[in-house]
């Protein structure tokens, strides 16, 4: 993978940038099909909830995200900070460790599991969404793995921006990908009018 910055990595120079980018209508169609069962689940997991239900339900953030949260070390008892600014929705796909969030996934969303499942070293994938004027603290992870972040849909009136080692990467347009090396300081902001959605893929290095 090549680097263009300490701790960025050219997002085409990913062995999977190519198989996730040619994908990623197929993706959004499927998750944002928004069938019955689909928002139900959505709505279970806190991805559609508003604030007050998503934290009195499910604590704000659904198990196999906070168990990724945990084992990157940047949970808030881990930090002594919650890096979250504002609302951040999260809608977990896979997990290395946790073969039955893909069984899951899998009868929601089959071809972006089919998908997922043929990418080299992954370790962790989420749809991650970013409400307006919100913001991640700066914050780094323990584990040396890149991650990337592939917007799914057009912001309106602004953009969204990922900060890495000081160096700010923008995210305006459905297919724009920021990749790194998240054992970098790094941090995040939307400042569009639009909800940031984004598929996030982690890999090992």
């Amino acid at each position: 993978m090549k680097t263009f910055h300490p701790g960025l990595f050219d997002p085409s120079s990913l062995i999977f940038y190519s198989q996730v980018s040619n994908s990623l209508s197929q993706i959004s169609t499927e998750f944002f099909s928004d069938t019955l069962d689909l928002s139900l689940l959505k709505q279970r997991l806190g991805f559609n909830s508003n604030w007050f239900n998503s934290y009195t339900e499910t604590d704000d953030i659904s198990q196999p995200v906070e168990d990724w949260i945990r084992s990157g070390g940047f949970h808030e008892e881990q930090i002594g900070y919650d890096s979250r600014d504002g609302e951040w929705k999260t809608f977990p796909l896979w997990k290395r460790d946790q073969p039955e969030l893909a069984s899951t996934m899998r009868q929601f969303l089959p071809s972006t599991i089919e998908i997922l499942e043929a990418i080299p070293n992954l370790y962790f994938a989420s749809i991650f969404k970013q409400p307006p004027n919100s913001k991640v603290a700066r914050h780094k992870h323990t584990l040396k793995h890149c991650i990337a972040h592939f917007l799914l849909n057009d912001l309106e009136d602004g953009y969204a921006s990922i900060e890495v080692n000081d160096k700010k990467q923008i995210l305006k347009y459905k297919g724009d990908c920021v990749a790194f090396d998240y054992t970098y300081p790094h941090s995040s902001s939307n400042a569009s009018n639009t909800d940031r959605i984004n598929l996030v893929i982690d890999i090992t290095l």
